[in-house]
């Protein structure tokens, strides 16, 4: 009966022990409280499910000093469901363990299943895994400054290469010599070159190879190449000429045929082809003048022939010294007046007879005009004749579209106008020896 006994209390001993294990050093006698069971801890442990405490009631006398913690503290101490941050297999380095804190299957003791790779600089895509640290400068040598465009940095290195810019062609480089533009790199240039060549124009045109031409290359010059070959004013091949008009230019025709009078521009038809029309109304100037025939020379000027004459030396017309001799008169008198004009008259004594003398057409009469010289005559600086007076003066040619008129030069204004033939009066201002 005795051994019964105590195996009882033995039993109900360790019942208690099971069910609660005390504080070591309780501040307060047993009773009753909520807590874990030992069921509880295992299941946290084996699937991290919450448990719940339930009320338990101790005996009347609690553990000894030093037996062990509560089953609540016991608790405290197991791992917690962590959805959120818990650690998955595929995130711990592959061959290593860890406990597991999600509810997705991965609770408990895990081993990490994440691959150690290395570095592949043959490629830009890597596969996922854990890399041991390393320099990116180390795996591909080509990772320099000098291989990234200037102003741009990749992985932390800032380049210093030079971006090619410009438009030149293989066509514009020199032959031996390389360039880059905005679409090549080192592309050869292409122009031939062409240093110290001679060019010896045989006969003109005379064309020149393209190419490139340095200093030493040089053109042989023909003979005939001097300044006062050239026109003045003009320069050729860093020739500028001295040659003047003197006596060249030729007044052009004013391309009128049609006679309707006798003397008039339609008979005698003079000057040089091609011809300057005269202007549908009346212009200053009329857009043909003395300073045109000049292109831009100096002006010859006069030559008082000491006969009554002058002789204009740029265009080789004689005219009457007296630009007044005749006085105001109708066109058809005007044409009378000059034709029958003969030495002994108006102050000639150059032996000329009836029919030497003219009117001057309207070109004529326009080369004497100086748009440089705006005064009341508009004649050349220094000109040498005598009566010029700042009035119109008759031409030779008729206004065509009204044959009742004919061209004036009015020579206080410059202009070339139209005057009634009869029913206007101009001064008459003969001239000779035109072409």
């Amino acid at each position: 009966m005795r051994t019964l006994k105590t195996s009882l209390l033995l039993s109900a001993s360790l019942a208690a022990t099971a069910a609660h294990g005390g504080d070591l050093n309780p501040t307060q006698g047993p009773g009753s409280y909520q807590t874990y069971t030992l069921e509880d801890v295992y299941q946290r442990l084996d699937t991290g499910a919450a448990g719940s405490q339930s009320g338990y009631t101790g005996p009347a006398a609690g553990p000894t000093t030093g037996t062990m913690h509560t089953v609540n503290d016991i608790m405290g101490k197991a791992p917690v469901v962590d959805d959120a941050s818990g650690a998955m297999a595929t995130e711990v380095l592959q061959g290593r363990t860890f406990w597991g804190l999600r509810s997705d299957g991965t609770w408990g003791p895990t081993t990490g299943s994440l691959a150690t790779q290395s570095i592949d600089n043959s490629q830009t895509d890597q596969a996922a895994g854990n890399y041991s640290a390393f320099d990116l400068a180390s795996e591909d040598t080509d990772l320099i400054p000098g291989h990234i465009a200037e102003g741009q940095s990749i992985f932390g290195v800032t380049g210093t290469a030079k971006v090619a810019t410009g438009d030149a062609g293989a066509g514009q480089v020199l032959t031996g010599y390389t360039f880059s533009n905005t679409m090549v790199v080192g592309e050869p240039g292409a122009m031939p070159d062409r240093s110290g060549m001679h060019v010896e124009p045989p006969a003109f045109p005379h064309p020149i190879p393209a190419g490139y031409y340095d200093g030493a290359t040089n053109v042989t010059a023909q003979a005939e190449l001097v300044a006062a070959n050239i026109a003045c004013g003009v320069t050729l091949f860093g020739v500028t000429g001295t040659h003047g008009p003197s006596g060249q230019q030729c007044v052009a025709k004013t391309g009128q045929t049609t006679i309707y009078d006798d003397g008039d521009d339609g008979e005698y038809q003079k000057g040089c082809e091609p011809t300057v029309t005269p202007p549908v109304l009346w212009a200053d100037f009329g857009g043909y003048d003395r300073t045109t025939l000049l292109f831009g020379c100096p002006d010859p000027g006069f030559t008082i022939n000491g006969d009554g004459t002058v002789t204009d030396e740029l265009t080789s017309l004689v005219w009457l010294q007296n630009a007044n001799c005749f006085g105001f008169a109708n066109w058809g008198n005007a044409l009378d007046y000059a034709n029958t004009l003969a030495s002994g008259a108006c102050g000639l004594s150059d032996g000329s007879i009836g029919g030497s003398w003219r009117v001057p057409n309207i070109n004529e009469l326009r080369s004497l005009l100086d748009r440089n010289r705006p005064t009341i005559s508009f004649l050349p600086a220094g000109h040498p004749f005598t009566g010029a007076a700042p009035t119109y003066y008759w031409s030779s040619t008729t206004y065509v579209s009204q044959n009742n008129i004919a061209w004036n030069v009015f020579l206080a204004g410059g202009t070339a106008e139209p005057r009634g033939k009869n029913t206007d009066s101009s001064l008459v201002w003969p001239v000779r020896s035109g072409q």
